[in-house]
C-alpha cells in the first residue's frame, strides 16, 4: 500500500474493529467462527540509519476476542521471537504467548492475565520458573513489539502537554520475566510526518519508563487511533527507529446473520 494511504487505512481498521465488536446494541455479536483477519503489515528495525531487524504482523477476530500477532528477526543481536496477544472485546489483556530464541537459547512464556494479577510461567530445555504479579484495576501489557505501545494508545484521549501515565506489566526480553512498571505518555501535538517524501498527519508523543533501573526515553509518532508509524530513540550512530514500512488491510469476509 502507498505510504500516503497508511492513516486512512489503519482508521479503517479501526472503525472495523469497532463495527464488529461494539454493534449499535452495545454488545459484542461476532458471529464469525475462526480466525476472522483485519489486517498485517512490517516493522523495519534500524541503528544507526542501518536496518537490523523486522517484525511482521497480522491483527483479526475470533468470537469473543481481539489478537494481535507477529514474529520478528533481529539481527543485532541475534534474537527472533513470535508472540500471539489476545484481548477481550474491551481491549483488557487476557492471554500472551511468546517463543524467543536468542543465539543457541530457545525460552517460552505463556501469562495470563485477570483483573488483578498476571501470571508467568517461563520454561527453556532446562528449567521452568512461574510467578504471580500483582497489578492494579485497568492495567496494559507490554512486550517489545510497537503493537504493545497501540495497546497502551488506542481508545486514549490526551490533553496536549499534559502527561498520562499507565500501570503496565512488561515482560523483558531477552529473559521473558513480568514486572510491574510504570510508563509515561505526552502528547507533544498534531504534526506532519516526512515518509519517504510524502507528508503524513501523526500524533506525537514523548515516552518515558524505566528499562533495568535505568530511565528509557523515546519518541512516538501514531496515527489517530494509536498506531506507532515511528518510533525514535537516541542520535547519530546509535539512533534507534522502528518503523511502519509496510501496511494492508484484508478483504471483511461476509458471513451469514
Amino acid at each position: 500500500m502507498p505510504l500516503n494511504c497508511f492513516g486512512q487505512a489503519l482508521g479503517r481498521l479501526t472503525l472495523l474493529a469497532t463495527l464488529l465488536l461494539f454493534p449499535a446494541t452495545g454488545h459484542p455479536q461476532l458471529v464469525v467462527e475462526g480466525p476472522h483477519p483485519l489486517a498485517r503489515g512490517r516493522y523495519e528495525f534500524r541503528v544507526g540509519g542501518k536496518q537490523v531487524g523486522f517484525e511482521d504482523w497480522k491483527t483479526f477476530f475470533t468470537r469473543d476476542s481481539f489478537i494481535l500477532a507477529g514474529n520478528a528477526r533481529i539481527t543485532e543481536p541475534a534474537v527472533k521471537y513470535e508472540f500471539r496477544f489476545t484481548m477481550g472485546t474491551d481491549f483488557s489483556p487476557k492471554e500472551l504467548d511468546i517463543e524467543l530464541t536468542l543465539g543457541s537459547r530457545k525460552l517460552a512464556g505463556t501469562y495470563e492475565f485477570s483483573a488483578e494479577e498476571a501470571h508467568q510461567v517461563v520454561t527453556s530445555s532446562q528449567s521452568r520458573s512461574e510467578r504471580r504479579v500483582r497489578m492494579p484495576t485497568g492495567y496494559k501489557a507490554d512486550f517489545g513489539s510497537p503493537l504493545f505501545n497501540f495497546h497502551a494508545l488506542h481508545q486514549q484521549s490526551f490533553v496536549r502537554g499534559q502527561p498520562k501515565m499507565f500501570d503496565v506489566v512488561s515482560i523483558s526480553l531477552p529473559t521473558l520475566v513480568a514486572s510491574a512498571t510504570q510508563q509515561t505518555y505526552t502528547y507533544l501535538g498534531n504534526e506532519p510526518l516526512d515518509r519517504k517524501g510524502t507528508k503524513v498527519d501523526s500524533r506525537h508523543f514523548r515516552f518515558e519508563t524505566s528499562v533495568d533501573c535505568q530511565p528509557y526515553l523515546a519518541e512516538i509518532w501514531t496515527n489517530a487511533d494509536g498506531m506507532p508509524l515511528l518510533i525514535r530513540r537516541g542520535s547519530g550512530a546509535s539512533l534507534e527507529e522502528t518503523e511502519l514500512v509496510r501496511m494492508e488491510t484484508l478483504p471483511r469476509r461476509r458471513v451469514a446473520p
